[in-house]
């Protein structure tokens, strides 16, 4: 940004949508709330297969439905396991990105104790 006062701003925004979790359901029986409250309709999403653990088995579950066929069992196997296991990543990868800021905030104010 051509401010530097922006820069806050940018890093503040890009959490706007977040705090969504993930919900693992069968044979067709959707969750409670099913509706997403920001777009106020059913919503679902899936993304590339590396960028979040996640979605390698939602591509795996949307591939078997494009098939006509039931999802590989590996699949279903491992859904109940993965809203916690995602939960994790996310709180580690606040963790890590918090510990960015501080590091980047101290450098930036390196030299300006006592002020």
């Amino acid at each position: 940004p051509e401010k530097s006062n922006h820069a806050a701003f940018l890093q503040e925004c890009t959490t706007l949508l977040r705090g969504a979790g993930y919900t693992v359901f069968e044979g067709g029986d959707l969750p409670d709330p099913a509706v997403h409250a920001a777009v106020a309709d059913l919503y679902t999403h899936c993304t590339a297969p590396l960028r979040r653990l996640v979605d390698r088995y939602a591509s795996e579950l949307c591939l078997a439905a494009t098939a006509g066929k039931e999802p590989p069992e590996w699949v279903r196997e491992t859904l109940p396991a993965l809203p916690k296991e995602m939960a994790e990543g996310t709180r580690r990868a606040g963790t890590v990105e918090r510990a960015c800021v501080d590091l980047v905030e101290a450098a930036l104010l390196e030299g300006r104790e006592g002020e």
